[in-house]
């Protein structure tokens, strides 16, 4: 009975909350939770799975099952899945598949992860442009899968080159002798196989699409990119920034990424960030003998480098989300960028040194030494805001990730010159800080 009750409840689940389970539990209790599974509660599960970790799953499975299992799943999802295995795995997998799974993941599978063609779904019913209403709809009726996400009717001519694309209202509610091709919109936004997927996702987000339909080299529809296939995009793209902003290279290590991995992806680029770094006490040593003498200087100049951080950190995520979501690295961009940073670089660092100028005033009791101090903060705050903002957009301009070290590489190169500009000026006005 214990048993039966608790098959209840897992056939009440939604296959997202059992995939969530799943996610965090330890790899032997996921292998074993997810062998219980019938096969079709199985198989949704798969579909919202991570797919490394439904190929690590499906992995205990004998060949047959993990083929009947991904026969179930939408073809996208099969191949996401079946890329994560072992090469001669999926191999076995995939050729115990039936058609027309078998061709449609397979086609999928050709194609590079990172592209159009690596995200889309081969579930398209195209209607042909000499059909009637009635006939589409009745066509979509018979002919449209069951995992299919019917948003748009994609209008193709007989060679089945995407023509239009009509809306499901507007094939309702039009007379049933209409012919389809009057009702169809000719200006439909597509995307080619090839082209990278955040173009896509950065399309759907222009045009506020449910879906964007895919075309190769000769214009003919092969699939159809859904809006959660660009939401799963535009959140690996955001972990990949932030993470890649830090010094991941790679930008995809998760929280039970091993310790070794983790320090294979970390540890060149931390040694990298440790050579730009040296760069900072070399401009600081030819004014040793001058923080000797004035040694209140040495309790600011930590207050002042963490502020510029965090404002160079402020302009780089706004700038940087900018370019994700499509702005061009133009020249009308840099100065767009640059006048907008001097500008609240001057205006909050004015604001900021004013702050920490008075409150040195008050703890030495030498307001010369709060003015070099504000002066300091300001300059600090200025350079950070500019190099914060233009920097992505000088490193996209030139063909590179925009979001590849920014933070260290600014804060470095902010730190370096608002030092040396600081302790100029304190060198100076030496005598003034005594």
């Amino acid at each position: 009975m214990a048993e039966e009750g608790r098959e209840g409840t897992e056939a009440q689940q939604h296959p997202a909350d059992i995939a969530a389970s799943l996610e965090q539990m330890d790899e032997e209790d996921a292998r074993g939770a997810f062998t219980s599974l019938d096969d079709q509660t199985a198989a949704r599960v798969a579909e919202v799975l991570s797919p490394e970790l439904a190929a690590l799953l499906l992995q205990d499975f004998n060949v047959p099952r993990a083929a009947g299992l991904l026969q179930e799943v939408a073809p996208d999802d099969a191949a996401d899945v079946l890329g994560h295995m072992p090469t001669e795995a999926a191999e076995s997998v995939l050729a115990e598949m039936e058609e027309p799974g078998r061709s449609e993941v397979g086609q999928l599978l050709a194609y590079p992860e990172d592209v159009a063609g690596g995200i889309m779904t081969t579930e398209v019913t195209p209607i042909l442009e000499s059909l009637s209403a009635q006939e589409a709809i009745e066509f979509i009726r018979t002919h449209a899968g069951p995992r299919e996400a019917v948003y748009y009717a994609y209008i193709v001519d007989a060679h089945r080159r995407l023509a239009g694309v009509a809306s499901f209202r507007d094939l309702v509610f039009a007379q049933s002798e209409s012919r389809v091709v009057d009702l169809m919109n000719r200006d439909v936004a597509s995307v080619q196989v090839n082209d990278d997927k955040e173009l896509v996702a950065a399309l759907i987000q222009k045009y506020d699409l449910l879906a964007m339909p895919v075309v190769d080299s000769e214009d003919r529809l092969v699939g159809v990119v859904t809006v959660d296939d660009v939401l799963d995009v535009m959140q690996e793209e955001f972990t990949e920034d932030v993470q890649k902003m830090g010094g991941i290279a790679e930008g995809d290590e998760v929280i039970d990424t091993p310790v070794p991995s983790a320090m294979r992806k970390r540890a060149p680029w931390m040694l990298l960030i440790l050579v730009l770094y040296l760069m900072v006490p070399l401009g600081i040593a030819p004014f040793q003998g001058i923080i000797a003498q004035v040694a209140i200087l040495a309790v600011f100049m930590p207050v002042i480098s963490a502020i510029g951080g965090n404002v160079g950190s402020q302009a780089l995520a706004v700038t940087i989300r900018a370019l994700a979501v499509g702005e061009e690295a133009t020249l009308r961009t840099f100065w767009r960028v640059a006048s907008k940073e001097i500008l609240l670089g001057l205006l909050n660092g004015l604001a900021l040194g004013m702050a920490l100028g008075l409150i040195s005033y008050l703890w030495k009791g030498n307001y010369f030494l709060g003015i070099i101090i504000g002066v300091g903060l300001w300059a600090n705050v200025l350079i950070a805001s500019l190099l914060g903002g233009i920097f992505p957009v000088l490193l996209k301009r030139f063909g590179r990730d925009p979001a590849m070290m920014t933070g260290p590489v600014v804060t470095m190169v902010m730190d370096f010159f608002g030092f040396v500009l600081f302790l100029s000026i304190c060198a100076r006005f030496l005598d003034y800080l005594r």
